[in-house]
């Protein structure tokens, strides 16, 4: 675990909450101008949409908006079981406290408000682990963070997001992933041959291992060049790029179980049956059911003991390019050429290679501290999932003299690396295959024949049935014990009879040793019930009543999630009749059909075809029609018309996030990563760069002192949720140069966006003789913030500059009541009443 490193103690001048037209109190220091003039009901339901608002979920938020977000939660209500942590700068923690005891609001124990420095205790007495199982743990960025008007938000939001990585990772590896555990045994029919059957097959040979970074745009042609020396292991998300340069993989790797991995992966599906499939046994179900050609797993097939688990190889690092390397390693290979294995940005600041959807979105936006040393020597850009990574590629390297392997990583732009040796392209020494890859590939590979197929497919069977057995016995007992706690406590005016309670402490004892096994299997399986069990206020005493219904509670979600097993293993065993099916001699197309389309497997008709030889003509007509249908639904779900994985994608290019990255570029005055944002912007299809390039010529030509270039080009911004920081700029600039009518014009506009900016509107007013306007205008603000000490102490000056010594007494006497101890009022006071 990574040690949590204090945030210095801040010192920042807070200044006082202004009240914006809607009654809002915020922090102008904290949120700048976002909720000055518009409601944060209204600006939260367009920035998250109701994401924070899921039920049981733990969100984990950076920031609190100076108490807006949690004000916003406790008016659209907690959902149930979900829990609230909100990390905030030490300095704020109590502020927000006191304003919401002076405003008479209560902060309820499901919502905790706490410090970088305490959050992982908090977490666990939320009980993150049970969140963590489920997937359920949501780590989100206040509007504080997204804009970083106060720079110390950033290392809290990267201190939370390593913590919570290492955290999630932890809880992984002992529990599982209820996502890995579905997809697992979606899978079960499809898990045959286990990757150990490749042990050794490709000793002496080389093999060049294609991950998506951006430097595998250099890689490819090398590839292309020497296809015929090399052993091609690929990841599946490059399959677009390797078909436009020509390559087919030998191997073709997937892991990931999620639907958004599936989009971004599907192109695989296109590739010849002759390239080998590497899959886990928890890939997305949609690649694996539908994929035409030979393929080998990784892990076990089911989530018990059992015989049909047999010994299979894990490597350290959760990504696919890991896993990969770590087989590469197994079969035997002398040398691993690492291609686009960057786990870096570039200097434009990409994170994947050009061509992607990733790329094509642009630069990596998202606010990092995580820097690398490069290969080439220079300091690169990462993000946190690329730097946990490089941990895991060092584990790797350094296992890699065991197996007689030299790993060689000749791009000079990825991340450096102990154990991986750098060299030139042209350095790399390559000798012969000493065999065709896959002739090698055909004699290790097990036969995969009909019979072959029924064999594991009945094995299986019998497994699920088995089970079934088990958890059926589960939940007879859980019935069982929903009556004996109902007994325990009398029901209907019958007496409490303890005997209930042994039997029912009998029944957990069989529950946990008899059952033991799948009892767990039972609780993992759908725990987000379970949830709803734990408690907030736990030191309190329960009543009799609060404990009969916790017990019906925890033994109606056992039974429940026993009844959802036994449904699950039903499911599963309908799709082995079903693949049994496939394999008869004239099955039953319309139920194999149906449940390709119950699955969203409409490709998987390609296997029957390959296995039976047949050809569309030689079925009858409305079977080859259907499969015609099948046909065009495949081909729509490998090319939908409104991408999911590019929408996602784009969604982590929000304009507030851009703007976010140029705003802590220019305050660090990083000219450098400023000019490599814009070419890696000007190389994109994002939406919008024209202003985003406009913004960054802005601060490139403010940073170097030229005034009039960077006038131009702040004044060719008009994107609302960038006009603000333009016209911001404008103002410094022309003040600067003492051109006080255009400051005067920018200033009445920025006060328009937001009442903050009504004192700097006034006293440039006022500078320039205005008077009369001046006082309008701090007047009007102060019917917003009657607080503002500084701004009243101003207005009473301005007051009696102007001859209206009543106006400014009354001034200077309101400071005093609300300030007794300030001298500056006190002292002008009394040279107005002398």
């Amino acid at each position: 675990m990574t040690e949590a490193v204090d945030l210095p103690v801040d010192s920042i001048d807070y200044g006082p909450f202004l009240v914006n037209t809607f009654g809002e109190r915020y922090l102008p220091t904290v949120n700048g101008e976002t909720f000055s003039s518009s409601g944060s009901d209204t600006f939260y339901h367009q920035h998250f949409n109701d994401t924070v608002l899921d039920k049981d979920s733990l969100y984990i938020i950076a920031g609190s908006d100076a108490g807006l977000l949690i004000r916003y939660i406790l008016r659209k209500g907690v959902p149930d079981g979900t829990r609230y942590l909100f990390l905030e700068l030490p300095g704020l923690v109590e502020r927000i406290r006191s304003d919401f005891f002076e405003q008479q609001q209560e902060i309820p124990p499901s919502i905790q408000l706490c410090t970088i420095n305490d959050w992982q205790q908090q977490a666990l007495s939320a009980g993150i682990s049970d969140y963590l199982y489920l997937g359920n743990v949501k780590p989100v960025k206040s509007m504080a963070v997204v804009d970083a008007a106060i720079r110390d938000y950033l290392p809290l939001w990267n201190q939370l997001v390593n913590h919570l990585y290492e955290l999630r990772m932890a809880v992984t590896m002992e529990v599982g992933n209820h996502a890995f555990l579905v997809s697992g045994m979606k899978n079960v029919a499809s898990n045959r041959t286990p990757v150990t059957v490749l042990k050794d097959v490709f000793t002496g040979y080389t093999a060049a291992l294609l991950a998506g970074g951006p430097s595998l745009s250099e890689a490819l042609p090398w590839v292309q060049q020497h296809r015929h020396q090399l052993l091609v292991i690929a990841v599946a998300r490059i399959t677009e790029q390797l078909q436009q340069a020509g390559i087919v993989p030998d191997i073709i790797a997937a892991i990931d179980p999620h639907e958004v991995s599936f989009q971004a992966s599907n192109a695989m599906l296109t590739l010849p049956p002759e390239t080998l499939f590497l899959n886990m046994y928890h890939v997305h179900p949609k690649l694996l059911g539908q994929w035409h050609g030979r393929h080998v797993y990784l892990g076990q097939v089911l989530p018990w003991e059992s015989p049909i688990n047999r010994p299979n190889y894990s490597f350290p690092g959760i990504t696919v390019s890991h896993q990969a390397l770590g087989v590469a390693f197994e079969m035997g290979c002398s040398q691993v050429i690492l291609c686009g294995f960057d786990l870096c940005f570039s200097r434009e600041g990409l994170t994947h290679v050009k061509g992607s959807v990733e790329s094509r979105m642009g630069p990596f936006m998202d606010q990092t501290d995580y820097h690398v040393e490069t290969n080439g020597g220079w300091m690169a850009d990462t993000r946190i999932d690329f730097h946990i990574a490089l941990g895991n590629l060092r584990d790797l390297a350094a296992m890699a003299p065991r197996y007689g392997c030299q790993l060689i990583n000749p791009a000079a732009a990825a991340a450096k690396v102990d154990g991986v040796t750098h060299q030139p392209w042209s350095d790399i020494v390559l000798s012969p295959l000493p065999e065709p890859v896959h002739d090698r590939l055909h004699r290790a590979l097990p036969i995969d024949n009909r019979e072959q197929r029924l064999a594991h497919y009945q094995a299986v069977m019998t497994e699920l049935n088995q089970a079934r057995q088990q958890v059926q016995a589960i939940h007879r007992l859980t019935v069982e014990a929903l009556d004996c706690n109902a007994r325990f406590f009398g029901r209907k005016g019958k007496p409490a009879d303890f005997r209930f309670k042994l039997r029912m402490d009998e029944i957990e004892q069989i529950l946990d040793s008899q059952h033991k096994v799948f009892s767990m299997l039972v609780k993992r399986w759908s725990l987000i019930d379970f949830l709803k069990l734990v408690r907030v206020d736990k030191e309190r005493e329960w009543s009799d009543e609060e404990v009969e219904k916790a017990g019906d509670h925890y033994y109606r979600v056992y039974r429940n999630n026993a009844n959802a097993v036994l449904n699950w293993l039903d499911t599963t065993r309908e799709h082995l009749r079903c693949c049994i099916e496939e394999e008869q001699e004239r099955p039953n197309f319309k139920k194999i059909i149906a449940e390709w389309r119950r699955n969203q497997q409409p490709g998987r008709y390609r296997l029957l075809l390959d296995r039976h030889g047949w050809r569309l003509d030689d079925l009858p007509p409305t079977v080859a029609s259907q499969f015609r249908e099948l046909e065009q639904q495949f081909q729509e779900q490998l090319h939908p018309p409104d991408n999911p994985y590019r929408k996602h994608i784009e969604r982590l290019s929000h304009p507030l996030t851009v703007r976010s990255k140029m705003q802590q570029l220019f305050q660090q005055r990083d000219v450098e990563r400023l000019r490599t944002l814009a070419e890696g912007l000007r190389q994109s299809e994002l939406e919008g760069r024209e202003v985003y390039l406009d913004m960054i010529d802005g601060y490139l030509a403010e940073l170097a002192g030229e005034d009039e270039a960077a006038l131009a080009a702040f004044g060719r911004v008009t994107l609302p949720v960038f006009r603000e920081q333009a016209l911001a700029h404008l103002t410094t600039i022309h003040l600067r140069r003492q051109e006080y009518l255009p400051a005067l014009e920018q200033l009445r506009q920025l006060a328009a966006f937001s009442p903050t900016r009504m004192p700097h509107y006034a006293s440039l007013l006022r500078i320039i003789g205005r008077r009369d306007e001046a006082i309008a205008t701090y007047r009007r603000y102060l019917e917003m913030a009657n607080d503002d000490l500084v701004v009243l102490l101003r207005l009473a000056q301005l007051e009696s500059e102007c001859g209206h010594p009543h106006e400014a007494r009354t001034l200077y006497e309101r400071i005093l009541a609300r300030d007794p101890g300030n001298n500056a009022a006190r002292q002008l006071l009394d040279a107005l009443n002398g």
